[in-house]
């Protein structure tokens, strides 16, 4: 054992001054600085990789984005290419509303100007009509006066021939006799009866010549009168036909409006309204009154409607005349503030249907309106009270 003891220790011992040799050897090499430097390099190895990884998940996060904006901006370049068709469909349909339009409003012109003119005529005729009136008046005053004029020389000239005749027929009768008194009872006698004719006044020796001439002048003017009196009645037609045309386009719109009435009625408020003249005999001195009885409901005065009756019953009549007439646009302030959801969901069907014919703008904040809409702009307070508008898209227009 002691042996193999000496034989170990000898190999130790002999290790140990190899190892000795060989540190001697190695302290005086370059191995710890490259050894350090080998750890340096292995440290900035770690971290180069740590950052390539953070590069490649940063590319794999851009990536991604970017195939999101791609996806997102082919989405918009779709709906791009949609709003540009949509945009040509609203042209050709806005230039067909403005031709539509600008039809109207030469039909319109054409009738405001014949309304003028037959206004104007109707003006003329009733000034002609009333110069006629008092030409016939002054005629008339003027041949009364000629006829008691004529009358009172009729009666004269009478008076004269009858005094004539009976003085003829008494000289007839009178026998031949000698004169019973003398020359001065003569003379005295007709100074009696001088004196009794002068009694009766001057004796106009022109009288009848005077009648003559006023006979001419009466029937003068009696053909005058005849010439008046025809045009008064020609005057007095034309007003008449005039009056008759009037009354028979009245009568047309309002019938129209009245059969608009019912039917607007029946669909948005489910219930009967008509209108009505309090005179039809006299309808431009007549007032216009509105019967309507809503659904479940007996006939009621206006007056003791609620608010939202009210406010179908004023739409109902708007909208009959828009029926007949349509104008280019209308605007509606929250007409559907009183209406319960029912009600509106009708009204907005109602203002989709009539806005083929015209452009409704529409303020409102019922979700029905909105619903039925073919563009929502909203409007809110922001900031310094600044009034804030966003247009507003639905899922319906942009699929």
């Amino acid at each position: 054992v002691e042996s193999k003891l000496r034989e170990v220790g000898g190999e130790i011992e002999a290790f140990t001054k190899e190892l000795e040799s060989l540190n001697r050897k190695v302290k005086g090499s370059e191995l710890p600085k490259l050894s350090e430097e080998l750890e340096s390099l292995k440290n900035q190895h770690s971290v180069v990789r740590e950052g390539l990884v953070k590069i490649e998940s940063e590319i794999e996060k851009k990536e991604l984005e970017i195939d999101q904006k791609s996806s997102m901006l082919n989405e918009r370049e779709k709906r791009i290419e949609e709003i540009d068709n949509r945009m040509g469909e609203l042209n050709e349909k806005i230039r067909e509303i403005r031709a539509k339009r600008e039809k109207l409003s030469r039909k319109i012109e054409s009738l405001k100007e014949e309304e003028e003119r037959v206004g104007e005529k109707v003006r003329e005729l009733r000034e002609r009509r009333d110069e006629v009136f008092s030409k016939i008046r002054e005629l008339e005053n003027e041949q009364n006066r000629l006829e008691y004029d004529i009358t009172g020389y009729d009666e004269k000239i009478a008076a004269r021939k009858e005094v004539s005749e009976q003085i003829r027929i008494e000289m007839k009768d009178l026998p031949d006799f000698e004169p019973e008194m003398g020359r001065d009872e003569a003379v005295s006698e007709l100074e009696r009866i001088e004196m009794e004719l002068s009694g009766f006044g001057d004796v106009n020796l022109k009288a009848i010549q005077e009648y003559d001439e006023v006979r001419a002048r009466w029937e003068d003017l009696f053909t005058r009168k005849n010439e008046l009196e025809r045009e008064r009645e020609e005057i007095i037609e034309r007003i008449e036909k005039y009056d008759r045309m009037k009354r028979e386009k009245f009568f047309e719109v309002f019938n129209a409006l009245n059969e608009n009435f019912r039917e607007i009625i029946r669909n948005l408020a489910n219930g009967e309204g008509e209108l009505y003249l309090d005179n039809p005999d006299d309808p431009f001195n007549s007032g216009l009154y509105m019967k309507v009885r809503p659904y479940g409901k007996q006939v009621q005065r206006l007056e003791q409607m609620s608010g939202g009756e009210k406010s179908l019953v004023a739409l109902a009549l708007i909208f009959a005349i828009q029926r007949y007439k349509p104008a280019p646009f209308y605007a509606f302030d929250e007409v559907d503030m009183f209406l319960d959801g029912v009600n509106v969901a009708r009204l907005a069907r109602m203002i989709k249907e009539l806005s083929s014919q015209a452009q409704f703008i529409v303020v409102s904040l019922r979700k029905p309106m909105l619903e039925e809409a073919d563009a929502i702009v909203g409007v809110t307070m922001g900031r310094d009270n600044i009034s804030q508008v966003t247009g507003i898209r639905k899922a319906s227009m942009i699929q």
